[in-house]
Formats: C-alpha cells, sequence, structure tokens
C-alpha cells in the first residue's frame, strides 16, 4: 500500500511544485516571448486551422496575441505567406496543436501539459531509484529531483524539454526494470516506440538508434530470443518515424528526411568558427545565408531551408576532411561545453561525476547496462553535434539524480548495517 501511494504522491507534489509559481504570477497564458518557443507554436497554430506544418509569419490571426499581450518583439519583422517548413520536429508542435484542438489556444494549457511531463519524469527517477535501492532511495530522487533549478525552470518553458525528458525517463524506467526479465515482443515494441517519439520530439535522439540493439534483457533459453526482441525496438521505432521522414523527402525532393535542422547547423558544430565558439552553438548567419538572400530566394521559404541545407552540409564535410585533428577537439570541446562549471560553480556541476560514481558501484546490479547505455549515447550524440552550455543534459537529469539518490541510500544502508554489529560487539566487551 505504501509503495501504490508513494509515487502518486510524488508526481502531485511535482506538479504543485511546478505549475504553482507561474498561476500565482498570473504569466501561465502568457504566450512565447520569441526564440524557439514562437517557431513551436506557430507551427502548432498552422496544423490547428489545417494548413499543414509549417509558418505564416504575416497571419493577423496569429499575431493577434503577441500583440495583446506586448509582445510584438517576438514576431519581429518576418513577413510570409504559409509555407512548409522540415526545421523543426514535428512531436511537440503536434502536441501542441492537439491541446488547441481541444481546449481552443491556450498557453496555459500547454503549460500545464509540460508540468504534468516533467512531473512525470521526477516520478519515473523515483521508480528507477526504487529500482536500484528500495522505497527510501525513490523519496531521496524525489526530494533532490524537486531541488533541481533547470526542471523546476524548463517545465514552465514553452520549449521540448519536458516531452523529452519524460520521454528519456519512461525509456529509461521500461529498460531498467526488465533488465533481469526475458524482453517480450510486446515490450520491446513499446520501449522501440518510445525511441521513435523521441526522435519525433528532437532529432538528435536519432544517433540513439544503435543503443536498441543492446537493449538489456535476460536472454531467453534458445539464445535467440534478446535479439529477436532487439530487432523489434528497431523496427518499431522506425515505423513511428518513417511518416515524418518520408514527407521530408517528398516535400524537399532531397534526401533530408530527419529535416533541414541539423544540416543548417553543422557549422556550429564542425568549423573554424565552432573552434573559434569553444564548441558552443551560436546562431550563425553566415556561411551561405547572405549570399542566398542576395541571390533573390526568399529567407522564408523552403527552398532557402533546402540549399542552405545543402550548402552548409557540403562546406562542413570539406572543413572536416581537411582539418581531422580539429574534428577530434572538437567532440570533447561540445561534450565539455555540457559538462563544465559555470561562471558561478553550484553543487549541481558535481552531478554528473557523482553519476559516474554511482554507475561504478551499482556495476553488478542488474539494470545498470541500461543506465550506462543511455548516458553514453547522450554523451556520443553531444560529441558529434554540439554544446548547448547544459541543455541537452536536462533529459538526464532525473536519470542521474535517481541513480546518485540510490547510491546514497544503500551506502547509509550498510554503513547502519555495520554500526549495528559493531555495537553489540562493544557493549559486552565493557
Amino acid at each position: 500500500m505504501l509503495r501504490r501511494l508513494t509515487f502518486p504522491a510524488i508526481f502531485l507534489t511535482a506538479f504543485g511544485l511546478f505549475a504553482g509559481p507561474p498561476f500565482r504570477a498570473g504569466t501561465m497564458n502568457e504566450p512565447p516571448r520569441g526564440g524557439d518557443a514562437r517557431d513551436y507554436e506557430a507551427i502548432a497554430f498552422n496544423l490547428w486551422q489545417g494548413r499543414g506544418f509549417g509558418y505564416y509569419w504575416s497571419d493577423p490571426a496569429w499575431q493577434q496575441p503577441y500583440r495583446a499581450a506586448g509582445f510584438a518583439a517576438a514576431i519581429g519583422d518576418r513577413q510570409s505567406g504559409y509555407y512548409p517548413t522540415t526545421y523543426r520536429p514535428p512531436a511537440f508542435p503536434s502536441l501542441w496543436a492537439l491541446v488547441y484542438a481541444t481546449v481552443g489556444r491556450n498557453f496555459a494549457a500547454v503549460r500545464i501539459i509540460n508540468c504534468a511531463l516533467m512531473a512525470g519524469a521526477v516520478t519515473l527517477g523515483a521508480a528507477v531509484a526504487a529500482h536500484f535501492a528500495g522505497l527510501a532511495a525513490a523519496v531521496a530522487a524525489a526530494v533532490l529531483l524537486l531541488q533541481s533549478p533547470h526542471l523546476s525552470q524548463f517545465s514552465l518553458e514553452l520549449l521540448t524539454e519536458p516531452l523529452a525528458t519524460f520521454l528519456v525517463s519512461l525509456l529509461v524506467w521500461l529498460w531498467v526494470s526488465r533488465s533481469d526479465r526475458e524482453v517480450s515482443a510486446r515490450a520491446a515494441a513499446v520501449s522501440g516506440a518510445v525511441l521513435g517519439l523521441l526522435v519525433l520530439a528532437r532529432s538528435i535522439f536519432v544517433l540513439w538508434l544503435p543503443i536498441a540493439l543492446l537493449m538489456p534483457g535476460r536472454p531467453a533459453a534458445g539464445g535467440t530470443g534478446l535479439w529477436r526482441a532487439r530487432a523489434i525496438c528497431v523496427l518499431a521505432c522506425l515505423l513511428i518515424v518513417a511518416p515524418w521522414w518520408a514527407r521530408n523527402i517528398l516535400i524537399t525532393e532531397a534526401l533530408l528526411p530527419m529535416g533541414s535542422q541539423g544540416p543548417i547547423n553543422l557549422p556550429a558544430g564542425f568549423s573554424q568558427r565552432a573552434l573559434d565558439n569553444q564548441g558552443r552553438w551560436r546562431s550563425n548567419t553566415g556561411d551561405g545565408a547572405p549570399e542566398l538572400i542576395a541571390s533573390g530566394v526568399d529567407p522564408f521559404s523552403l527552398e532557402y531551408e533546402v540549399r542552405l541545407a545543402r550548402h552548409r552540409s557540403a562546406l562542413t564535410l570539406n572543413w572536416m576532411r581537411e582539418h581531422p585533428r580539429d574534428v577530434v577537439r572538437l567532440l570533447g570541446m561540445h561534450v565539455w561545453q555540457e559538462l563544465r562549471p559555470r561562471r558561478r560553480p553550484t553543487p549541481w556541476d558535481l552531478l554528473f561525476p557523482a553519476a559516474v560514481v554511482a554507475l561504478i558501484y551499482f556495476r553488478r546490479r542488474p539494470g545498470i547496462l541500461a543506465v550506462t547505455l543511455i548516458l553514453g549515447a547522450t554523451l556520443a550524440s553531444i560529441a558529434l553535434t554540439w554544446g548547448a552550455t547544459g541543455r541537452f543534459m536536462i533529459p538526464v537529469q532525473p536519470l542521474m539524480l535517481a541513480l546518485v539518490s540510490a547510491m546514497l541510500i544503500s551506502m547509509a544502508g550498510h554503513l547502519a548495517q555495520g554500526l549495528r554489529r559493531l555495537l553489540p560487539a562493544g557493549t559486552h566487551h565493557e
């Protein structure tokens, strides 16, 4: 009974702590102030209106709540008719559009869902901690997770972090909880579907696909069951993402299955510009963009996306071939930008090293392979793209805190057992 009540209590507490401040401040229904959130909302609005996955920057109906809230700067000077895009991944804008179709254009409803997703990630993190060290570890993990300034901040941002964090936590829990059992076809398909949704939430997660071939589980008596389950996992993932990939190839008439975002931003990861920025992503207004605009290509068009993606892909690949040593340096720089202490060091800077210690501590426990695979895939995907000053580590923060909490509770338990053995002996000696 206590176990059944613990996890709903963790979810409700997390949701209340995440959603409470903006409700009290009266900011829950504010539109985005610009940036990525504005782009996601613009796509969601057009999906809701039945136009498709794209932008219509000049639409007065879309602009109206921004102007009414005094956020005209969020609109900027963008002017265009409707045009399709492949630049943004589809999961979050589609979820946002579904909210609009259900309750109308309500920004508070989207924030509530984001708070619920982040609260779900906290709850799943607590469940992972319980797997390694019992219910006390679940409570400890929840307490630590609710102290995280990053989870609190991003639960209220109209960005992909809450969805990605929830899906990563769900995938980890699925793999950890089944790590000492034979993996059924159904369980493998569910894992693959979650991985596919992750790819649709953030394109970077396509780099996680190889870890599906190492999905943990106990081999069946015949020895081939686990590999069959892994193949089902990969197939389920591909079935989820295939419609999106096919759509992108069809509308761009180019081999851009995952869209234009990755190719357009490649110079941010591998170029002299990337070296100058020490591996950190920076907005790039050069590298072919001015020349395309000067040639008459509308910067707010699918043609511009495709041509810029092709140009920057070729530019980056040429640079990588000519500077192999710098490529290796940048792989490390990208990861360092995610893990390094900031200008004002905090205890959270120690989270990753502590998680590594916990990995070693639990190295013989069922489920640790799943954790190792997820953390390894995270670092590899960062190395192969670019640094985002910590944002790419947010989705695995519940996992790391769960592991550290479980280690602390386990060590405390062993220490208590040792003291109990010593105390009677000491008393008897006296």
